[in-house]
């Protein structure tokens, strides 16, 4: 049964007037999740945390997420009061991951908190029918209280981005309920996450570098792609009318402006469909 109005404030949440937040719950939860992953999904109304970095708000879908959600899932029903660590180089799409994490648990009609560096970036989603009500705090962060379940025994996940030099709530420490997936930034105190990870008896997972495929993928996501791709031809046609100008550099960046462009067709249709 899902929560009342009053069962809602009395835990600290409330339902939230977000309508693009609303939205972007429905669109998870209503697609298909039997499918193989679209090698792109759109960051919604959560693109604005990046800034311009990102061109139409989207992400590409490394094929390493794939393979780390199943494991994340199994360790998840295995030790369901624990979570994980995803550490990693900068740059290596850790917090994409939660990212494309909350995109495949809204599909499964989980219960999944998401906080991203503060109370105004806080969402509870909760299923309801075939889709979500979804609630952000209506107090302090730290004197929230988890939802409650059916059974007593459903997961209920915590999705987790923390700021340099903010300390994570202790909501997430004390409330041990929940499993708790934390993308750390390298720069971040590595005490900011070890106490928890020690009270949860929680581990640490590394993201793998990025493939040179999926680097020319995602290459054409970045919003100043655009401007760099006419930069590079401008100086592709000037080298060819430039007698002996045949350096290995401008060979290989010949080459992956080709490959680009050979697939960037294919990668679009797959996004649109």
């Amino acid at each position: 049964m899902p929560w009342t109005q009053s069962q809602a404030l009395y835990a600290g949440w409330k339902l939230t007037k977000e309508a693009e937040v609303n939205d972007f719950a429905t669109r998870c939860a209503t697609s298909t999740s039997g499918e193989e992953d679209p090698q792109i999904i759109s960051l919604g109304p959560f693109g604005g945390l990046f800034g311009d970095l990102n061109k139409n708000n989207e992400i590409l879908v490394r094929d390493w997420y794939t393979s780390l959600f199943q494991r994340t899932q199994a360790y998840a029903r295995l030790k369901p009061r624990s979570g994980l660590a995803i550490s990693g180089q900068p740059g290596t799409g850790k917090t994409f991951y939660l990212f494309y994490l909350l995109f495949k648990l809204l599909q499964l009609h989980e219960i999944v908190i998401f906080y991203f560096g503060g109370a105004h970036s806080t969402y509870l989603f909760i299923p309801y029918n075939e889709t979500y009500r979804v609630y952000t705090p209506s107090r302090s962060i730290d004197d929230i209280l988890l939802p409650p379940c059916e059974d007593g025994k459903r997961l209920i996940w915590s999705l987790v981005e923390a700021s340099p030099g903010k300390p994570l709530p202790s909501f997430f420490v004390v409330r041990t309920g929940s499993f708790l997936v934390q993308a750390p930034s390298p720069s971040l105190d590595p005490a900011m996450y070890r106490n928890w990870l020690k009270q949860r008896n929680g581990l640490v997972w590394g993201m793998t570098l990025w493939s040179s495929e999926e680097l020319l993928k995602g290459l054409r996501l970045c919003a100043g792609y655009p401007s760099f791709e006419a930069r590079l031809k401008r100086i592709l046609e000037n080298s060819l009318s430039c007698r002996g100008s045949k350096s290995l550099a401008l060979k290989a960046a010949r080459d992956i402006l080709r490959r680009h462009i050979e697939d960037t067709e294919d990668i679009t249709s797959q996004a649109t469909s």
